[in-house]
């Protein structure tokens, strides 16, 4: 026997309702909501990649696990706000804005459970066609930091052999093929209570 609190309902899917966090605007550009731009986890990076090296006495070829500072990040988080969106790492600056590399913008910056999220504006159709085809989704931000080395346990119980300290100072978010932030991609379906709730607003409170 079925439950009073269990309903039944046909969803129509109106033509044109995208169940997802994409959308092009009549130009063509692409926006993308709620995405995870970077969080404080432990990452691996090459010895060559750390600041400052050779004065940490880091053999440049070996992978180290760092962490990325919970507090440091949640401190830069206003500046994420109107990062460029570049298709590759390359660092920008205003005298060397690197155009042909800036494909988009990052608004709306915020933090949620030790990650920062964003959301996208991508006004390259090279760009687009990247995302769309999943050779470039992933995203990774491009910042500088303070490297403390030191071994210890983050949070969530992985270990790791430095913090990333702050400040940290961002610089851009690049698209790639491969993160090093799980998670850390441009968007594309809605969690499915969410894209119910937008077909059929309340259904989610009945339930």
């Amino acid at each position: 026997m079925r439950r009073a609190d269990q309903v039944d309902v046909e969803i129509p899917c109106p033509r044109g309702m995208a169940l997802d966090r994409r959308a092009k605007d009549v130009d063509g550009r692409l926006h993308v909501s709620d995405c995870v731009l970077t969080a404080a986890v432990v990452s691996p990076y090459l010895g060559k990649e750390i600041p400052n090296a050779e004065k940490l006495g880091l053999d440049p070829t070996r992978l180290y696990d760092l962490y990325r500072d919970d507090r440091a990040l949640r401190d830069a988080l206003p500046q994420f706000e109107n990062l460029p969106l570049m298709m590759v790492h390359v660092s920008t600056t205003a005298a060397s804005p690197q155009k042909d590399m800036v494909c988009g913008s990052i608004s709306n910056a915020r933090w949620r459970a030790g990650q920062v999220i964003g959301d996208l504006s991508v006004w390259d159709q090279a760009a687009i066609d990247l995302i769309e085809s999943g050779q470039q989704r992933a995203l990774s931000c491009g910042y500088r930091y303070t490297c403390k080395m030191g071994r210890g346990t983050a949070p969530d119980g992985t270990p790791y052999e430095g913090v990333m300290a702050g400040p940290f100072s961002m610089n851009h978010c690049a698209l790639v093929a491969v993160g090093r932030v799980e998670g850390a991609m441009v968007n594309d379906a809605l969690p499915y209570h969410v894209a119910i709730e937008r077909l059929v607003p309340g259904i989610n409170r009945l339930r």
